[in-house]
């Protein structure tokens, strides 16, 4: 119940997403410059295997440090880092089992039911030490204000694992569907664009806003934090002016702010 598990789960995490960062940046660039087709992400099913455990790691990232520095929100840091094992399994059935027709996937094969059982297996371990050590995890301070810093944290941490479930469903769907109809149902990009997409502009706009809630004081907001959102905000409206992507908007405006 100590913070040096903490602080070697975030170190090795940090690791390990850096490089599936970068394999994510390489494999976008390899599809749009070598092979050519047309975008750096088309929601293809080992794509999105290959970005299910990043969504899962991020929070993980950031939540740790809340933990480390004040003691909260452990049970869900440790239902985060399970679920991203559990993500990392799931990507390997999705690329290996052959049930999910994909451009990039391997041969079919049994080995992809392997990974099944050892996310089955890791959900029940999970369980388990949750019953076990329920009174000491619920010994972590409680959230004081919902507006504020922690706050942030915690909304941002309920996106990114609201995006990740709804791409593992997403992209699992061919198997689902086919319980309740004669012919696999396979979402295609529009269904992400228009899900995910919209959860990720929220996220950006609170990474924008997160910063200032840290300087909420009984007195407001500090003057210099106010100017800095207002001209972040006049730019991100002039902009939406000749700009058509939303998504433009709220980068740019989010970088005005910042800068």
């Amino acid at each position: 119940m100590d913070n040096e598990w903490v602080f070697r789960v975030r170190r090795w995490t940090l690791r390990a997403w850096s490089l599936l960062t970068i394999g994510i940046f390489l494999g976008s660039c390899w599809a749009y410059v070598v092979l050519g087709w047309g975008g750096y992400w088309g929601w293809d099913a080992v794509e999105n295997a290959s970005l299910l455990p990043w969504l899962t790691a991020t929070p993980v990232l950031h939540s740790l440090i809340l933990q480390q520095r004040r003691g909260m929100l452990r049970i869900s840091n440790l239902l985060l880092v399970v679920a991203t094992f559990v993500m990392c399994m799931a990507a390997a059935f999705i690329t290996r089992s052959g049930l999910i027709q994909s451009q990039h996937a391997f041969a079919p094969s049994k080995t992809g039911w392997f990974f099944v059982g050892i996310s089955v297996a890791a959900i029940m371990l999970m369980g388990a030490i949750l019953v076990w050590r329920r009174k000491l995890l619920r010994s972590s301070p409680p959230l004081t204000r919902v507006v504020s810093l922690e706050g942030a944290f915690i909304v941002g941490n309920a996106l990114l694992s609201i995006m990740a479930a709804t791409v593992l469903v997403g992209t699992l769907f061919p198997l689902i569907s086919s319980a309740f109809a004669s012919q696999p149902i396979a979402l295609d990009k529009h269904f992400y664009n228009s899900v995910v997409v919209p959860m990720a502009l929220c996220l950006t706009a609170l990474m924008a806003v997160g910063p200032l809630l840290s300087s909420i004081t009984p007195a407001g907001l500090p003057r210099r934090r106010l100017i800095l959102g207002a001209v972040g905000a006049i730019h991100g409206l002039v902009l939406s002016l000749v700009a058509t992507k939303p998504w433009v908007i709220v980068s740019a405006a989010e970088l005005k702010r910042d800068l």
